[in-house]
């Protein structure tokens, strides 16, 4: 049946997901900015800068000591793509998106799949990569040195641990819907706001497990 068409800007054309030009049918261009940068020493705060292409979702970020990147937890839709049958096993991805200032002018970026073991040609995944898998990145905190990141995977009941290079090492189970994190760096724990039981689970770091969990 007849239907619109679903386009995206791309280099300056709007084009769909068979690479079919509608750009004589879109006569007008929209902003698709993500992460703002704000010059907070004058007088009155500025955007003096914005950064496209993150994410469609954006949830949080935390600036990695050391490198000075910027990672910010996200979700990216694959909207773009028309027909139900088309998105089963790959609807979106759960993702860190590395930012950091490139030479001279502007920033270069970097998304990080958090479930690169998952076969997207099948839709009902098995047993083991749905046991592995890490949905809906929220909270995200760093280790002093930058070494590691522990991201809050609210739908999956795990905290995610990353390497420096952002891609995930590790899997912590903690309680329902992880949201919030806070870091003792000194004892090495990890607090985790589990929200969607009103607990909070204390991890060893040391040891990769929770060792207590306390309601609310």
């Amino acid at each position: 049946p007849k239907q619109g068409a679903i386009v995206r800007r791309t280099n300056g054309r709007w084009l769909d997901h068979q690479g079919r030009d509608w750009s004589a049918a879109v006569p007008f261009e929209l902003p698709d900015y993500d992460v703002f940068k704000i010059d907070t020493a004058s007088e009155t705060p500025k955007v003096v800068d914005s950064i496209s292409n993150v994410g469609t979702t954006l949830f949080n970020m935390a600036v990695q000591p050391g490198s000075g990147e910027l990672w910010v937890t996200n979700t990216e839709a694959f909207n773009f793509v028309p027909y139900e049958p088309r998105l089963q096993a790959k609807f979106a991805q759960n993702r860190v998106t590395r930012i950091a200032a490139a030479n001279g002018r502007g920033f270069r970026q970097e998304a990080i799949n958090l479930n690169p073991h998952i076969d997207h040609s099948t839709a009902a995944g098995s047993p083991e990569e749905r046991a592995l898998s890490l949905s809906q990145p929220l909270d995200l905190v760093f280790q002093p040195d930058g070494s590691e990141a522990y991201v809050a995977a609210y739908g999956s009941k795990k905290i995610a641990v990353l390497n420096r290079a952002g891609l995930t090492v590790d899997r912590i189970a903690v309680g329902f819907g992880p949201a919030g994190l806070a870091l003792d760096a000194r004892r090495q724990r990890l607090y985790v706001l589990n929200h969607l039981e009103a607990t909070v689970s204390v991890v060893e770091l040391r040891k990769r497990e929770t060792t207590a969990t306390v309601p609310l």
